[in-house]
């Protein structure tokens, strides 16, 4: 287990992404289904939060991305929540975007209160529009037809620096890395063109910064980027909550 996460008892597994939204150049990730509260707790753990939608544009990217990844239709936790009854709603990162896609009628409160946001599947039984947001309790209780509701995960993006050496008269690399992605650094002499040429390095990640050597004859004046997958089976893309988010 990694050692900056808290005791096993929840596992949240990692379905998709890093997938880059390419206006912000934020990274999202899908998580399986699990409550509210413990979906923005992995969120915290990968180092960002549910999503904030800002714009129509966002909002139809995250939902065409997420809504229907293999093959599974599903509803989509979102970043807003209220914490009282009919109270105002938030982001969990602080946002102060005001766009909202509600259903009609929505948010309701029923059921005794419906504290969390989703934008419901598209196959909800319901002949609800796609995507359209409704406020929720939680899944399986005991409200079941918009299930299953996946968190979408916001990450900033990914931030390549110069350090100094790791090796004597050497520049290095440094770079944050979520646990068990894979990373890749790749150079290029022309960003016009967009031919970006493999430097012959790659790690994997940790969960901490990390800091590598530059490859032979490389040159500080070349552009750099970092490409970051997920490996397709790896128990290192499970994230391990504690009791503090049951």
């Amino acid at each position: 287990m990694h050692p900056a996460f808290p005791s096993a008892l929840l596992f949240l597994r990692i379905l998709g992404g890093p997938e880059v939204e390419p206006v912000s150049g934020h990274r999202y990730l899908l998580l399986e289904p699990a409550p509210w509260p413990e979906s923005e707790q992995a969120a915290q753990v990968l180092g960002g939060h549910l999503a904030s939608i800002g714009s129509p544009e966002e909002q139809r990217w995250v939902f065409s991305t997420f809504g229907n990844r293999g093959g599974v239709e599903r509803s989509l936790w979102i970043g807003l929540s209220r914490s009282t009854l009919g109270g105002s709603f938030s982001w969990s990162d602080g946002s102060v975007t005001t766009y909202r896609n509600w259903l009609p009628g929505q948010p309701d409160d029923a059921l005794g209160g419906e504290p969390y946001v989703h934008p419901i599947s598209r196959t909800n039984g319901f002949g609800h529009p796609g995507g359209t947001w409704n406020d929720l309790r939680t899944p399986g209780a005991p409200f079941t037809d918009f299930d299953p509701v996946c968190g979408v995960v916001e990450l900033p993006p990914l931030e390549l620096r110069f350090d100094a050496a790791p090796t004597a008269g050497s520049p290095g690399f440094s770079c944050p890395t979520l646990p068990g992605f894979l990373y890749r650094i790749e150079r290029t002499d022309d960003l016009v063109t967009g031919e970006w040429v493999d430097a012959g390095v790659s790690v994997l990640g940790d969960g901490l910064p990390w800091v590598t050597e530059l490859p032979a004859a490389a040159a500080e004046a070349r552009s750099y980027r970092v490409v970051e997958t997920a490996p397709a089976t790896s128990v290192s893309s499970v994230v391990h909550l504690g009791s503090q988010g049951r």
